[in-house]
C-alpha cells in the first residue's frame, strides 16, 4: 500500500473512529474498531462517477447516440449503476483491510484511532 493512501486511510480511519464513539458516548474497544466500516473510494473518484451516471441517464432519454430501445436501456443502467456506485462507494471493515496492510502498519492505525479517540473525548 503506498505511503500517500495509507495516510488518507488513517485519516478517514480516526475520523471515523471519533464519530462512533461520540455518537455511542464511550470509548470504542478493539473489536468495536476492527468492525468500523471505511469508505475506501476516495471522493473526487466517487463525484467524478455519480456525474458519469447522470449523464448517461440523461442521454438516454435523449435517444443518443442511438434511437434503439435496447441501447437506450442499456445506457440507462449502466448510467444508474454509476450514480448509485457513486453515491455509495465501496466501504470495508478494518479488519477486512487488515490483509493489504502489514502487520506494524496495521497495528499504528488502530493505535493511532485509540489515541486520537482517548485525545478528543472526555468521558
Amino acid at each position: 500500500m503506498n505511503p500517500k493512501r495509507a495516510e488518507r486511510l488513517q485519516r478517514t480511519a480516526i475520523r471515523k473512529g471519533i464519530r462512533t464513539s461520540k455518537k455511542l458516548h464511550h470509548a470504542l474497544t478493539r473489536k468495536e474498531i476492527l468492525n468500523l466500516k471505511i469508505q475506501i473510494v476516495p471522493a473526487a473518484v466517487r463525484i467524478l462517477l455519480a456525474i458519469g451516471g447522470i449523464l448517461l441517464i440523461s442521454v438516454s432519454f435523449a435517444a443518443w447516440p442511438s434511437e434503439s430501445n435496447a441501447i437506450q436501456g442499456l445506457e440507462f443502467l449502466s448510467g444508474l449503476l454509476l450514480l448509485l456506485f457513486g453515491i455509495f462507494g465501496i466501504r470495508r471493515t478494518l479488519s477486512g483491510m487488515a490483509d493489504q496492510m502489514s502487520y506494524e502498519a496495521f497495528d499504528l492505525l488502530v493505535e493511532g484511532i485509540f489515541s486520537a479517540i482517548g485525545n478528543t473525548i472526555d468521558l
